[in-house]
């Protein structure tokens, strides 16, 4: 029968590698390449051959370094001081609550003179227009 192309049954799956081990970590902690080269970001340097041959190392590239760092002044939080605002100091509970001061003003919900267009008589028909010359007799 092995004459015959598919009259035989096929060849059972032999697994080539080994099952995935979840409790195997190597491929994190095995150290599998290791680096020679030294690079430093902030000081960074270069070999590089000049015009005769020569090996020359080149560095402090312009732009490379940070800039230095701000110096402190002595009032950095002045605008987060809020000693001013009565009830925000530790020990301010025996001054009383807020809502027991007395309101000095009380505004009316319902009053609406200070919105624009709810008057009466303050709808605007039409189309507003800033034409001031006569169409029959035009002077532009």
């Amino acid at each position: 029968m092995k004459d015959i192309h598919g009259a035989r049954t096929k060849e059972a799956y032999v697994r080539t590698r080994q099952q995935y081990d979840s409790l195997n970590y190597d491929d994190v902690t095995k150290p599998r390449f290791q680096t020679t080269r030294s690079v430093n970001p902030l000081f960074p340097s270069y070999l590089i051959r000049d015009d005769q041959g020569k090996v020359v190392t080149i560095g402090a590239v312009e732009g490379s370094s940070p800039r230095r760092q701000i110096e402190r002044k002595d009032n950095l939080d002045g605008c987060l001081n809020v000693r001013d605002i009565r009830g925000t100091a530790a020990g301010t509970k025996t001054l009383g609550a807020f809502h027991s001061t007395q309101r000095r003003q009380f505004l009316n919900p319902n009053d609406l003179s200070d919105i624009e267009g709810t008057k009466v008589n303050t709808l605007k028909k039409g189309v507003q227009t800033t034409r001031v010359c006569n169409p029959l007799d035009p002077k532009y």
